[in-house]
């Protein structure tokens, strides 16, 4: 996920993103990277990369739909429950290293940065590492579409306000897809509490054991003897 930091102490999110799929399925006993690393740099070299989604790589709308499919039974929401937990781990690193950052002051500066995440077995989201070189390649149509909106949404709130382009639609200014998760001077902090529950839902304990089947399927309506768990998926 993509997120801005400004020299204003302000930290947005990107609220368009998308997950990224292995190439194989995934087996805690395989010892091949394809299954456990999907970045493209890796995944791309792959005999079987984009064999089941384009470029391994699906939007958050398709991966959502993929949990209503394959988990009709489990009451879990990636928006509710995946997402807003994404958000809370971002503010808690924000939190935790904003002290340090732009140590000299220095002023209309900025830090795109890119968050990667796990989502695991049961739902759970955990956070990877962040990323101050974020990849910005386009692996498929999805990221080629999303990405110039991304860097238009970019500029809007780290260079228009300062050199404001003559033919700027207030249209386009509205539907800027950054959300500002964090910013003490406009006593903004969208943290939720700290009591809330690490496992999506209202589940308490293991999800996995309760869902239709064994194995679920690619995300993708792709060759069926390809069976994919959900350990595949990152970001």
């Amino acid at each position: 996920m993509w997120a801005v930091i400004t020299w204003k102490q302000e930290f947005y999110i990107y609220k368009p993103g998308y997950i990224r799929t292995s190439s194989d399925a995934y087996d805690t006993e395989s010892k091949l990277n394809y299954v456990h690393l999907t970045n493209n740099c890796l995944q791309q070299y792959g005999t079987k990369y984009g064999a089941f989604e384009d470029g391994n790589t699906v939007s958050f709308e398709r991966f959502a739909l993929y949990l209503r499919e394959q988990f009709p039974n489990v009451k879990v929401s990636f928006k509710a429950d995946m997402l807003s937990r994404m958000k809370d781990l971002m503010i808690d690193s924000y939190l935790a290293t904003k002290n340090e950052l732009n140590p000299h002051k220095r002023q209309n500066c900025f830090e795109l940065l890119g968050y990667d995440f796990m989502i695991d077995e049961d739902f759970r989201v955990w956070l990877i590492e962040v990323n101050t070189n974020p990849y910005l390649g386009t692996p498929n149509k999805y990221i080629k579409w999303l990405l110039p909106k991304m860097i238009n949404d970019l500029l809007d709130i780290v260079v228009d306000p300062y050199n404001k382009p003559a033919n700027k639609a207030a249209e386009r200014e509205a539907k800027n897809q950054f959300e500002l998760l964090y910013s003490e001077k406009k006593k903004v902090n969208s943290r939720r509490s700290y009591e809330a529950s690490l496992y999506p839902g209202e589940q308490s304990s293991s999800i996995a054991a309760k869902k239709q089947e064994e194995t679920s399927k690619p995300i993708t309506k792709k060759p069926e003897k390809h069976i994919k768990k959900k350990g595949r998926f990152h970001k």
